[in-house]
């Protein structure tokens, strides 16, 4: 192996700085859409959450009026039954 030189030193230099530059690119190439979908992705998931959120309370409150409704129909049914006793 010849020794290194001042005159090869500087042009190896540049070599390796072009070297690390292209795998840098390369690398970033290969990121970049992977942080647009899981940046897209987590806005899906924040949407997801609310909707699911919305959803709950609105079965929460059908369900809550399905039972007053049902309680009230109980109570319908205890009077015609009285009142068919009656008669």
């Amino acid at each position: 192996m010849p020794p290194v030189t001042q005159a090869t030193e500087p042009t190896n230099e540049l070599g390796w700085f072009e070297f690390e530059t292209r795998i840098r690119r390369m690398m970033l190439e290969m990121i970049d859409p992977v942080q647009k979908r899981i940046y897209e992705d987590r806005e899906k998931v924040v949407k997801f959450r609310a909707d699911f959120e919305a959803n709950r309370r609105k079965t929460e409150d059908l369900e809550f009026h399905v039972g007053k409704i049902d309680g009230k129909l109980v109570a319908f049914d205890d009077i015609y039954k009285r009142f068919n006793h009656i008669v």
